[in-house]
């Protein structure tokens, strides 16, 4: 029997993955024989956390507020996590190097028309209900209603924790990784994995190792990653041996996991009706007159009210009706004065099993936006069908109607206008035909049943208000000690 190696590999660079290295770095139980290499294909922070608002918490931590309510561990989790980003922006000047700023979130309803060719950005005949009628929502966001504070935030450097506050997660994740790198046994490697091994010998005396073993309750135990690294132009598969490995690819999480793991695997595991695809829309503008810091979650629907409980609502509420094609919309107005808005792209959802509906690209042309050339034939860039959804109204349409005060016409700077896919965990199965609403889950994370020294890591959304409080706990199960949380994560178990 070979002896066992000392290394913890953490493949993929998201927010969770960098949040267990950089505490696997810091752990005083981390021996000093063991090696701990980040594997990053791409670049540190991956392209799913750029989608975001950076909003955390806010009454539910961020797109976590969304996800089933039944779950037991999620409020003790998120606010064990809040208190790491509070901690970590504390520790590390945060609000200098990655904005880390408390802010109270407010939610609001939006009403227009229904219909798209009476759609107008004028805000008149819409009700407006502010606690202060000087308030910056009164002033600058006119056609809003039912506005209401949903979190309150502390200031730093109180030691009091922010329910809600506001970060660039692509620089958090940076300064993790940066701080993670500074100590002599971890290393970043650039490169894709390519397979996992496997020791020769399989768990209980069983002569099978077979990927599908765990529902016998057989274990099969890594060994290694095998990797394949560009030097010079030339590929070059490079082995890495490893007792631990941490998969956290982000939204490719599913992909890499049949890469590495199997079908027959995943398969058993039902990650490919647990983890589905959608796509985030983020458009990031600075207008000419500077906003106030806050954060708004908007609800977008129907000018027409109709009294009672409609059937297209959720959540019980009695608003008129959400707009068919119209997401919730994301409003987050940092201390620099820029203003972030996401949405999720209406009818892009898919399950695992099946691609997701592809959208020609937005670019920012001249301060000005419009859709790529690329794609008139009804193709995306890629050659797929473009399946478009029903019409819907477009972002900075329903931005500009919202508030006049981010009209492209008067000066408003459109910095960037960008669509990432981002995972959607689902607690229920997704018809790849008809996905429908399922119940979403707000994350995956644990040891991975069928595998010994094999765990995963994955947010809802990419959402980061979960990342350090995961990354924590990981950290403590890879190196085998005892938890220093009562916090169980067996409910997010992949």
């Amino acid at each position: 029997m070979a002896p066992r190696t000392n290394n913890i590999v953490i493949i993929g660079s998201d927010l969770i993955g960098t949040s267990t290295a950089y505490y696997l770095s810091q752990s005083p139980n981390l021996d000093e024989d063991t090696n701990v290499i980040l594997v990053e294909e791409d670049e540190v922070g991956g392209n799913s956390q750029k989608c975001g608002s950076g909003l955390i918490g806010g009454g539910g931590g961020g797109d976590v507020g969304s996800v089933d309510g039944t779950s037991t561990s999620l409020p003790d989790l998120t606010e064990f996590s809040l208190k790491l980003h509070s901690k970590l922006a504390r520790a590390y000047d945060g609000i200098l190097k990655w904005g880390y700023s408390p802010i109270e979130v407010h939610r609001a309803e939006f009403d227009h028309p229904a219909s798209s060719s009476s759609f107008s950005s004028s805000p008149q005949g819409f009700a407006t209900k502010s606690s202060s009628p000087s308030s910056p929502i009164s002033t600058h966001f006119p056609a809003l209603r039912s506005v209401h504070a949903s979190s309150s935030a502390p200031s730093l450097p109180s030691t009091s924790t922010a329910s809600s506050a506001v970060i660039d997660p692509v620089l958090l994740t940076r300064h993790l990784c940066s701080i993670f790198l500074s100590h002599p046994r971890c290393s970043l490697l650039i490169a894709e994995a390519t397979s996992l091994t496997f020791a020769e010998e399989p768990r209980h005396g069983s002569s099978s190792s077979s990927p599908s073993s765990g529902a016998t309750g057989e274990k099969r135990r890594v060994s290694g990653v095998n990797v394949v690294q560009k030097i010079n132009g030339v590929e070059e598969i490079v082995h890495v041996a490893a007792d631990s490995v941490l998969i956290s690819t982000g939204s490719k999480l599913l992909s890499t996991s049949k890469t590495l793991l199997g079908g027959e695997a995943v398969h058993r595991l039902r990650l490919d009706e647990r983890i589905a695809e959608e796509r985030r829309e983020c458009v990031v503008m600075k207008p000419r007159e500077k906003i106030d810091p806050l954060a708004l979650r908007v609800k977008v629907g129907q000018g027409e009210r109709v009294g009672g409980k409609d059937s297209g609502l959720q959540n019980g509420s009695d608003f008129g009706g959400t707009l068919p094609g119209n997401p919730d919309v994301e409003i987050v107005i940092r201390d620099d004065g820029r203003v972030h808005i996401c949405r999720t792209v209406p009818g892009t959802m898919s399950s695992g099993s099946s691609r997701s509906p592809s959208i020609r690209p937005r670019v920012s042309v001249n301060g000005h936006n419009r859709e790529s050339d690329a794609g008139t034939d009804g193709k995306d860039i890629d050659g797929h069908t473009n399946h478009q959804p029903e019409p819907q109204q477009d972002l900075l349409t329903i931005v500009e109607s919202i508030t006049p005060h981010l009209k492209l016409s008067i000066g408003t700077l459109l910095i960037s206008h960008t669509r990432h896919q981002v995972p959607f965990l689902t607690i229920n199965a997704i018809s790849s035909a008809e996905p429908g609403d399922p119940d979403a889950q707000a994350a995956l994370a644990g040891p991975v049943d069928g595998f010994q020294g094999v765990w995963m890591g994955l947010s809802h959304r990419s959402d980061p208000t979960l990342g350090p409080g995961i990354g924590s706990i990981l950290a403590e199960q890879i190196l085998g000690v005892k938890s220093t949380t009562d916090i169980n994560l067996d409910e997010f178990r992949p």
